[in-house]
């Protein structure tokens, strides 16, 4: 036996031969899969600016690559100045496809502030009160208003300073965002299975031939 053998002979197989692991990425044909994981973090209940329960909110709220949760108020003038700004570069981003979809979560003290406070805005919301404000305003640790959050269709945080980083990079903050996460068709998922078994295959080979 090699000198380069002994040196291994007390790894575990398993070390040895074990597969490095997948990019992060999102499988675009898994839809319903992530529809699934982010209605359990986000609910399903959804209003519009009229106050009218989103019936499709499969289409209509998940339907976009980026969800920005937008934690806000009508009675804060930051939340209102940052509104005006988000409502021009909410519907920049969109033209053409829809690239980012806001979902607010408001926190007013009355359901006709509510009401007023939303229905100039063309994103979606929580209704009023809804058990989901409170949960998501921990799991998220919100502290203050208004605070924007970035998150991919897996739930998971993009930016701790999502209203900064909006006003510091407009429009391209969406590239930003998007840098650590791969969205990559069905036959770069099949490539990459192939590429980790090809690799598989030659480290057990490479095993194997040093016990001889």
């Amino acid at each position: 036996m090699s000198s380069k053998s002994s040196e291994l002979k007390d790894e575990p197989l398993e070390e040895i031969t074990r597969m490095p692991e997948l990019p992060k990425f999102i499988n675009p044909n898994s839809y319903v899969q992530n529809l699934e994981r982010i209605s359990n973090i986000l609910g399903i209940n959804y209003i519009n600016n009229k106050n009218e329960y989103i019936k499709k909110f499969d289409e209509e709220v998940f339907d976009a690559t980026l969800i920005g949760l937008y934690f806000s108020s009508g009675w804060g003038s930051p939340c209102r100045i940052f509104s005006k700004y988000l409502i021009n570069l909410y519907n920049e981003i969109n033209e053409g496809e829809k690239v980012l979809e806001i979902i607010q979560i408001s926190f007013e003290n009355d359901e006709q502030d509510f009401k007023r406070s939303i229905s100039n805005l063309p994103w979606k919301f929580l209704p009023f009160n809804d058990p989901k404000i409170k949960e998501l305003q921990n799991k998220y640790n919100v502290l203050e208003i208004p605070k924007f959050i970035p998150i991919d269709r897996n739930g998971e945080k993009m930016s701790d300073y999502g209203r900064e980083d909006l006003y510091e990079y407009g429009i391209d903050i969406i590239e930003k965002w998007n840098e650590d996460i791969r969205i990559v068709s069905q036959d770069e998922v099949e490539r990459l299975l192939d590429e980790r078994k090809h690799l598989y295959l030659q480290m057990k080979a490479q095993y194997e031939e040093n016990l001889e």
